[in-house]
C-alpha cells in the first residue's frame, strides 16, 4: 500500500511538471509556466531576445547590424496572451521624417527609397503601404529600395530599430516614387505600450512582425527553460487537486497556486525574497475573482490597489509610496489594457498626465 501511494505521488508530480514545462494543459497560464528566455531569429544580422522573469519584469534585447539596445519593463498574462509595457514610454508620437522626394514615374509599381541623415542607403528597413483595401509589406534591398506591385498608395509606414518611425499619408494618389530620410531617436530604444503577444506552446507570437522572403518567422521561441526555481506539486489538504509550490534558489517560498480540475481555483499567494507578503489572489476556474485587490512592497506597505472586473484590471488603480501617499493613478479600459496615467506633481500640487511607465 505504501509503495502504491509513493508511485501515485511520483506520477502526479510528473504530470504537474509537464503542465508547467511550457505546454499549458488548459486555457490558463501562470507566471512560472512562461518565465524564461525566448529568441526571435530575424533576418540578416538582426534578431531579438526577451527574458520573462517571475517577478513580472522583462528584459528585451535587440540587435540590427552594428546597432543594439535593451528595454526593461513589466509583463502580465491575459488569457492566452502576455501584455508588455516598457519602463519608458514615448511622449507625443512623432510624425517626423517627412518625405524628401515625391514624384510620378512611368513604372506601374510603387517605389520607396530609404536613406539615413547622411544620405546613405538603409537596407532591411521595414516598409508597409496601404493601397485600396489592401496592405503590403516588404523590406528594402541592399541599396535601400522597396518595390510594391501597387499604385494609388494612400499610406506609407517605415520602421527601423533605433530610428523614428515614419507615418506618411499621400494626398496625391498618382505619385508612385518616394524618397524618405530617417532620423535616429535620441537613443536606440524599443517601446512597448500594451503590446500583446500570443502564447502557443514554447513560442510567443508577435503578429506585428510581417513575414516575407527575408523575414521567415514572427515568433520568439523558448531557448532557456525557466527560472532557476525549485518547483514541487503536493496534495492540497484543502481539497484542491494540487498545490503547486515555487521556491527561490535559496529555499524561500516564492509562489503557491492551488489547482482544481486543471484550472487555478482558490487563493494564490506570492512572497518577496525577504518573506514579506507580495500578493494574494482568489481564482475561480482559471480567472481572477472580481473585486478589490492590493499588492505589497517588500517593506509590507501597500504598493498598488484597485479592482478586477471580468477577471481583468479595471478602472483606476493607485500606486503608493512607502509613506502611504498615492503618487500614480493608472487607468485601464474594459479590455484590461493600461491606457493612461497621472503622476502627482509636488511642484504643482496636482496630478498630471504622463506617458505609461
Amino acid at each position: 500500500k505504501a509503495i502504491r501511494l509513493t508511485l501515485a505521488v511520483i506520477l502526479f508530480a510528473g504530470i504537474m511538471y509537464q503542465a508547467q514545462s511550457g505546454y499549458p494543459q488548459s486555457g490558463s497560464l501562470s507566471i512560472f509556466e512562461l518565465a524564461g528566455k525566448y529568441q526571435w531569429y530575424g533576418f540578416f544580422e538582426s534578431g531579438a531576445t526577451i527574458q520573462l522573469k517571475a517577478d513580472s519584469t522583462f528584459i528585451y534585447g535587440w540587435q540590427q547590424g552594428l546597432m543594439g539596445g535593451q528595454t526593461k519593463g513589466f509583463w502580465r498574462i491575459e488569457g492566452n496572451k502576455i501584455i508588455l509595457n516598457s519602463d519608458k514610454q514615448p511622449g507625443d508620437k512623432s510624425k517626423g521624417n517627412n518625405v524628401e522626394v515625391m514624384n510620378q514615374c512611368t513604372s506601374s509599381n510603387t517605389v520607396i527609397k530609404v536613406r539615413d541623415e547622411d544620405g546613405m542607403s538603409m537596407p532591411f528597413a521595414m516598409c508597409t503601404v496601404v493601397a485600396g483595401n489592401h496592405s503590403y509589406s516588404s523590406v528594402t534591398d541592399s541599396i535601400g529600395i522597396a518595390t510594391f506591385q501597387a499604385r494609388s498608395v494612400r499610406k506609407i509606414s517605415i520602421s527601423y530599430v533605433g530610428y523614428k518611425t515614419i507615418s506618411f499619408t499621400s494626398r496625391e494618389k498618382s505619385n508612385n516614387w518616394f524618397v524618405f530620410t530617417m532620423q535616429m531617436v535620441d537613443e536606440p530604444y524599443k517601446y512597448f505600450t500594451n503590446v500583446k503577444w500570443t502564447v502557443k506552446g514554447n513560442k510567443l507570437y508577435d503578429y506585428s512582425i510581417k513575414t516575407n522572403k527575408y523575414v521567415k518567422t514572427n515568433y520568439y521561441e523558448r531557448v532557456e527553460t525557466p527560472i532557476r526555481f525549485n518547483t514541487k506539486a503536493v496534495k492540497d489538504t484543502l481539497g484542491a487537486d494540487s498545490l503547486v509550490l515555487v521556491y527561490f534558489d535559496e529555499g524561500q517560498l516564492f509562489y503557491q497556486m492551488p489547482y482544481s480540475r486543471g484550472k487555478q481555483n482558490g487563493k494564490s499567494v506570492q512572497y518577496h525574497k525577504n518573506g514579506k507578503l507580495w500578493d494574494t489572489t482568489v481564482w475561480i476556474n482559471g480567472k481572477i475573482q472580481d473585486g478589490y485587490h492590493e499588492s505589497f512592497n517588500d517593506k509590507g506597505s501597500v504598493y498598488d490597489r484597485g479592482y478586477y472586473k471580468n477577471g481583468k484590471l479595471s478602472g483606476t488603480w493607485e500606486v503608493l509610496k512607502e509613506d502611504g501617499l498615492v503618487w500614480k493613478k493608472r487607468k485601464y479600459n474594459r479590455k484590461g489594457e493600461w491606457v493612461s496615467q497621472e503622476v502627482w506633481s509636488q511642484e504643482k500640487q496636482k496630478f498630471e498626465k504622463t506617458g505609461l511607465y
